[in-house]
């Protein structure tokens, strides 16, 4: 004799079928979930359970844990960026230079540095 198959919620089991089943899975069925398509269309979630005349697919609701998507570590920094232009105190730059004002780090111009050098 074959047995019947079946696909029943987990609310719907019949008590002496949902005995077996807390029996069969007793720390959880986490590892022994199933994806399948009904024949209805719909993808569900089931675990399996074979009684002596039947087998059931006992479908039932995953709790999905949030998590951050990667579109959401984008969006984690955009405050953080400074603006161009903006620096520590606005209108200059991080050395407390105005953007208007030239960076001279030498005694005087790039072209009197360079001279220097071929007059030996």
């Amino acid at each position: 004799m074959e047995k019947k198959k079946r696909i029943i919620s987990q609310e719907n089991l019949e008590p002496k079928v949902l005995e077996m089943f807390l029996k069969k899975y007793p720390n959880g069925f986490t590892g022994f979930v199933q994806n399948i398509t009904s024949p209805k269309g719909e993808n569900l979630h089931v675990v399996p359970l074979e009684t002596d005349d039947s087998i059931f697919l006992v479908k039932v609701k995953l709790a999905v844990k949030k998590t951050r998507d990667d579109d959401d570590d984008d969006d984690d920094f955009a405050d953080d960026i400074p603006e161009a232009g903006d620096g520590i105190d606005g209108d200059k730059d991080e050395f407390g230079a105005g953007d208007d004002e030239e960076d001279n780090y030498g005694d005087g111009p790039a072209e009197e540095m360079g001279e220097d050098d071929d007059e030996d």
